[in-house]
């Protein structure tokens, strides 16, 4: 059975949009996963909080617009390193 590895990546300022305005806090996220390794073609539950963020905009092996915190299951279908950025 092929496993594989989760990397993560955390892009505080480009991808979760502060409220704007003087001098706000800057936005901040976490960003975690189920497991760190698994099997191909295989969930895997990826979940998030962030704080000073109006929203979130995923990459790499997900996409979209994402609410300031929530999880969701991908399916990971892609041998090696699967990134998820946030």
């Amino acid at each position: 059975m092929r496993y594989i590895s989760l990397f993560f990546t955390t892009i505080i300022l480009l991808s979760c949009g502060g409220g704007g305005g003087g001098s706000a806090p800057l936005p901040t996220v976490f960003l975690s996963a189920s497991t760190n390794s698994v099997p191909v073609n295989s969930p895997v539950t990826i979940t998030w909080t962030s704080s000073n963020a109006s929203s979130c905009q995923a990459s790499g092996a997900w996409s979209g617009t994402k609410g300031t915190s929530g999880s969701e299951s991908v399916f990971i279908n892609l041998v090696g390193a699967n990134n998820f950025n946030l």
